[in-house]
């Protein structure tokens, strides 16, 4: 297996991306006057420890976030990897980095990823956007940049200008001219803003780009080897996990585009659960489309801004009740559920609605995805099916008490929920 070192790069701006590099023991990820925030040894604590404990936590349930068992057994590390905003360009280190997965074939199926905030660092185990990876991969790609814009990702291959989304659709890729314009007037200016800070010796550093085709062995043997000691291991009683088999995965799209109804989604997918006599087939849109009638947006201007703003939790609990009906009654929190409830919800065979927050280029940003399932076993998790990038993945228990969940360079804190109760 041939190993790369990394080439030097930018220390003002670390918006972390995976050169596949070996990262040496003393290796910092520094930004220009900013102190370093993730240092190699960090990086390896969070492999060792947490990728090693998610993997574990699994055993038996990867199905749950669509992953395959064996794939958990036998895999290589990539090195750590972000997306470059296209809205925005910063010199600040990356909120989020990733560390793409790859099976024994050189099948890219799974990210790890990790948040930093003021309070703590969250973790994350899933799809996530393996395979927007897969896909350039599979089209001969050796070399991608990637790319985020709002909820959506994108990974252009230099070479061939080929643009692989993650939300892919003919009215997405009638703008691929217009995107691949803008996402090499962002990377230019953010070399520009690189070449202005010095390097620093020996240290290796996180860009945007990323090969596919290399993988760093000595993080791959170091941590696949706990993780199959771990999997070797006799199997345990596990009472404290419960999942909803059958809850949809649906799309956050109106007239075939990804739109801010990422709450519409998520009802649908709980009215088709609960109701699939009556609500087989409805839809994000549908559901989107009566809440403007019934609340007279009619202007297309209004309607064209209703559709990126989202709706709070609050109004979603009634819309939801308005589908439903009698016997149910969904209460509105202003909380998460305690691990109590969830148990009380997921055990009643009902899904839950999280209403989640973040932060992106300094603004605040809601999103909604549905909560099927919980784990209590190790670190404690829930299993959520998130309709902006149509992945099951996990919302995790920080040490801290929060809930969290990682995508693109967003660091998602669960604020807020939606369950379901009886008259």
């Amino acid at each position: 297996m041939k190993i790369n070192k990394s080439f030097l790069k930018c220390v003002s701006m670390v918006l972390a991306v995976m050169f596949l590099t070996l990262l040496p023991g003393n290796a910092l990820l520094s930004m220009g006057n900013h102190s370093s925030v993730w240092g190699s040894e960090r990086i390896n604590q969070f492999l060792q420890d947490d990728l090693t404990d998610m993997i574990s936590s699994l055993r038996g349930e990867a199905y749950t976030i669509d992953l395959n068992e064996e794939d958990l057994v036998d895999f290589t590390i990539l090195d750590p990897v972000s997306f470059l905003d296209l809205d925005f360009v910063s010199n600040n280190a990356p909120e989020v980095i990733h560390f793409p997965l790859a099976d024994k074939n050189g099948r890219i199926f799974a990210v790890f990823s990790v948040g930093r905030s003021e309070t703590g660092y969250g973790r994350n185990f899933g799809q996530s956007f393996s395979r927007i990876l897969e896909s350039a991969r599979l089209a001969g790609s050796h070399e991608v940049f990637l790319y985020q814009k709002g909820w959506d990702l994108y990974a252009l291959d230099p070479g061939t200008k080929q643009i692989h989304r993650l939300n892919d659709s003919p009215q997405a890729r009638s703008s691929d001219k217009e995107l691949e314009k803008k996402m090499h007037s962002t990377q230019h200016e953010y070399n520009h803003l690189c070449s202005t800070f010095s390097l620093l010796e020996k240290e290796d550093y996180i860009d945007n780009s990323i090969q596919l085709n290399e993988y760093n062995a000595e993080h791959t043997a170091k941590y696949t080897q706990s993780v199959r000691v771990l999997d070797s291991a006799p199997s345990a009683v596990y009472p404290k996990s419960k999942i909803l088999t059958g809850v949809p995965l649906l799309p956050q799209t109106y007239n075939g585009i990804q739109r801010g109804i990422c709450w519409a989604a998520t009802i649908a997918a709980i009215l088709r659960y609960e109701k699939p006599g009556t609500y087989s087939s409805i839809t994000a849109q549908q559901i989107a489309d009566k809440f403007m009638k019934d609340n007279g947006i009619s202007d297309p201007k209004h309607k064209e801004a209703f559709l990126d703003t989202g709706l709070h939790a609050s109004s979603s609990r009634a819309v939801l009740e308005s589908y439903l009906g009698n016997p149910y009654r969904p209460q509105y929190l202003s909380r998460v559920l305690s691990r109590s409830e969830i148990e009380y919800a997921i055990n009643n065979l009902d899904p839950a609605y999280i209403s989640a927050s973040g932060v992106r280029n300094g603004s605040s940003i809601g999103h909604a995805v549905v909560m099927y399932g919980y784990n209590y076993n190790t670190r404690p998790y829930v299993n959520i099916g998130d309709s902006a990038h149509m992945i099951r993945t996990r919302c995790d228990e920080e040490s801290t008490g929060k809930w969290t969940f990682l995508f693109g360079g967003i660091y998602m804190t669960w604020q807020r929920s939606v369950w379901l109760q009886y008259a």
